[in-house]
């Protein structure tokens, strides 16, 4: 299983394959499969930056270009997926309804910090091969428990509302197009109008790239508390 992949170290080790929704649909696929083994890749990995876990320096510090797309890129709320997910497999689920958390809900959504076609005129590398498999989208993922009813999920993006989404048992997976520049959050709503919880993204987004600026197509990964 992998979240995404952004390398960008030199001429060589500079593209993106497409994240998304990646990590939610092998979710469904793992538990579709039934394999007996299941290997996260990969846990601490900042170079391909489908790190979920902390980034060491120490595994860094010979490339310190990596730093340039992962300082202040947490990834550490998908590990509130990972877990449940990873509870239901051992249990012997077989489809994404039967991942649910271990409260009352469990959440994240990412997003990145510029539109994906966004020129970065200082960055010597250039654009990233397959980076127009991007997307401009609120990616989320929430874990809502089996006696789930009338919660909806609304995806907010530079002040507007892009979609309200019902939330149903289990694993509820979107990507939301459309991003603005500006905020971005995502709030649950219980009953139509009772606040659940919800996360706000660190950075706003942006479509300019100022001076020294590189191509970075890594995610702000977002608690949904």
């Amino acid at each position: 299983m992998s979240s995404l992949q952004f390398k960008r170290i030199d001429g060589s080790g500079n593209w993106y394959r497409r994240g998304e929704l990646n990590l939610a649909h092998r979710m469904a696929q793992v538990l579709a499969l039934s394999p007996d083994f299941v290997q996260i890749i990969s846990w601490n990995d900042a170079g391909e930056s489908h790190y979920i876990g902390n980034v060491w320096q120490e595994g860094i510090a010979s490339c310190p270009d990596i730093g340039r797309y992962t300082d202040g890129y947490d990834h550490k709320a998908w590990l509130h997926l990972i877990a449940p997910f990873i509870a239901a497999w051992k249990a012997g689920a077989t489809h994404p309804s039967q991942i649910v958390p271990f409260g009352d809900f469990a959440g994240a959504f990412w997003y990145r910090e510029r539109l994906a076609d966004t020129h970065c005129p200082s960055d010597a590398m250039g654009r990233p091969s397959g980076c127009e498999n991007a997307e401009d989208a609120i990616n989320l993922a929430i874990l809502l428990p089996a006696d789930t009813h009338d919660v909806g999920i609304n995806v907010w993006s530079g002040g507007e509302l892009l979609a309200s989404l019902p939330g149903q048992p289990g694993l509820n997976a979107h990507s939301v197009k459309g991003v603005k520049t500006g905020p971005q959050r995502v709030e649950l709503i219980k009953d139509g109008h009772l606040p659940m919880g919800a996360g706000d993204g660190p950075v706003n987004v942006t479509g300019e790239a100022g001076e020294g600026k590189t191509y970075n197509y890594n995610y702000h990964v977002v608690h949904i508390s």
